[in-house]
């Protein structure tokens, strides 16, 4: 009885170390047909060019387990409201940045950047419907407006102000990764 209660326990470890890395391919293609049922349309050819899934879509950055796209087309620039559908359009939205790494990966690629901070009231809010906490602010940023930006600065901790009302500026658009950085 003892030797085939030790026999079980070495079949019952084979079989989690078998396991083990099929579980964790079933969790990255639940969160891969999540994302892509999120596309309204798909385009494949770019998301998985010669049948080889990439992270992001062509010509959006990876990070961490997020993909972000700059609209910088030069002119024309566009509004806080029109930079939002042009986001929507590829399946994403305005950033939000709910992290410091985010913040600090973000800084290197913005020059004056819509994020999804819009204020109701006195509070500011994510796109998500998250209260904004980090409080990246520049010290003197007016408080008036109602949408944020990020600026190319050198102190990433202090690069958020509010845009001139009507000003035209780019936006960084965010989405899940694909499929997660290995």
């Amino acid at each position: 009885m003892r030797e085939e209660n030790l026999h079980l326990v070495i079949k019952k470890s084979i079989v989690e170390i078998v396991l083990e890395p099929l579980i964790s391919e079933r969790d990255d293609l639940k969160m891969a047909l999540e994302v892509l049922m999120s596309f309204n349309n798909i385009a494949m050819n770019q998301l998985c060019p010669d049948k080889q899934c990439l992270p992001c879509q062509a010509g959006w950055l990876s990070f961490l387990e997020r993909c972000s796209s700059h609209y910088n087309q030069g002119s024309p620039h566009k509004t806080w409201r029109g930079t939002r559908p042009y986001c929507q359009n590829t399946s994403a939205d305005l950033v939000v940045v709910d992290d410091l790494s985010k913040q600090t990966q973000l800084t290197n690629e913005v020059i004056m950047d819509f994020c999804s901070l819009t204020r109701t009231e006195n509070n500011w809010f994510w796109i998500d419907g998250d209260n904004e906490t980090l409080g990246f602010w520049i010290d003197d940023a007016d408080s008036t407006g109602s949408y944020a930006v990020m600026l190319y600065v050198w102190l990433f901790n202090k690069n958020w102000t509010q845009p001139s009302p009507g000003s035209w500026n780019n936006s960084i658009c965010d989405q899940q990764a694909l499929k997660r950085l290995i």
